[in-house]
Parts: structure tokens; C-alpha cells; sequence
């Protein structure tokens, strides 16, 4: 008598199934590590757009509140916004007018119109004549991940001040 013949069914995945796999996979985590590792790049640069709007309304909230006072022609004055009172130039808030007071660096000027504080918001603020620099902490180069904050200007031509707005620029290469 003849044994019968036992049918084996196979299961489980061969090894060039799994090599497949495994290359397709390593495939795939390469194409999509580069965009992972570069969230913080974007994050940073999110920061430096976001921050940008929030100084330019802060500074038109500041010159709206300074034409209702009529001192938006004033090469320096006052506006109480939220409890605090900002110091202007033509209208807009003061880059730094606590340097030339002697005080805390732009306490009364653009960075109390927009309420930031260094340490709370992972920032580093510099000063210069007439300008503030918010740079993002932790970016590649500092210098290029951030807004600069410069002074409104004017030209006054006998009784006509004509005022140029602050200018603010923000840089995000070396985010």
C-alpha cells in the first residue's frame, strides 16, 4: 500500500518577502527622518511670522489709541493701553526708550505694547539706537531668526509732520 500523500500548507512570509519589507521601510524612514528632525526649524521660523503680527498690531493698536490723543505728530509722548503706558514716538511705541532713560531696556516701548518678556518667551531682546531685536532662542544663527523693530520717522516740512510707520522686518534663514 502506498502512503498517502500529506498536503503542507505554508505560512509565515519567506525571507525575501521580509528583506522587501524591511528595504521599503528603510526607504521610507529616510525620506521622512529629514522632515521630523526639521520640525523646530519650521516651529522657530512660525514663531518669528507670528511674533512679527503681533508687533505690527500692537503698534497700530498704540498709534490708534495716539490719534485719539492727537500726539501722533509728537516726536515723543505717552499712551495708556491695558494699564500700561507706553512711551511713543510720532504715535507708535518707542523701540527702546528705557536705554536713554537709564531704565530697564524697552519697558515702556514696544515690548510692554506687546507684552513678551526675554525669559517667558524664549527670546533675546537687543537694543540699539532707535531699534529692538527679538531673536528666537535655540535657532541655528540667532542673528538670522528674528524681528527687528525699527522707530517711526518723520519729515517735517513747516506746519506738515509727515510720519513714516516703525519698520519691521523679520528674518527667518537661520531659523
Amino acid at each position: 500500500m502506498i502512503a498517502p500523500q500529506f498536503r503542507r500548507t505554508r505560512s509565515g512570509f519567506t525571507l525575501v518577502e521580509l528583506v522587501v519589507v524591511i528595504v521599503v521601510l528603510g526607504v521610507l524612514s529616510a525620506l521622512a527622518l529629514p522632515k521630523l528632525l526639521n520640525l523646530g526649524s519650521d516651529s522657530r521660523a512660525s514663531k518669528v511670522t507670528a511674533l512679527q503680527g503681533s508687533i505690527r498690531e500692537a503698534a497700530q493698536i498704540v498709534h490708534a489709541k495716539a490719534v485719539l490723543q492727537v500726539t501722533d505728530s509728537a516726536a515723543t509722548g505717552t499712551v495708556v493701553a491695558d494699564g500700561a503706558t507706553i512711551n511713543t514716538v510720532y504715535g507708535y511705541p518707542d523701540a527702546n526708550d528705557g536705554l536713554a532713560t537709564g531704565g530697564s531696556a524697552g519697558a515702556a516701548g514696544i515690548v510692554a505694547a506687546i507684552n513678551v518678556t526675554a525669559a517667558g518667551d524664549n527670546l533675546t531682546l537687543t537694543y540699539a539706537a532707535g531699534t529692538t531685536t527679538f531673536a528666537v532662542q535655540g535657532a541655528v544663527t540667532a542673528a538670522t531668526c528674528g524681528v527687528t523693530y525699527a522707530n517711526a520717522t518723520a519729515v517735517v516740512s513747516g506746519p506738515t509732520t509727515t510720519v513714516t510707520p516703525p519698520v519691521v522686518t523679520a528674518t527667518t534663514t537661520g531659523c
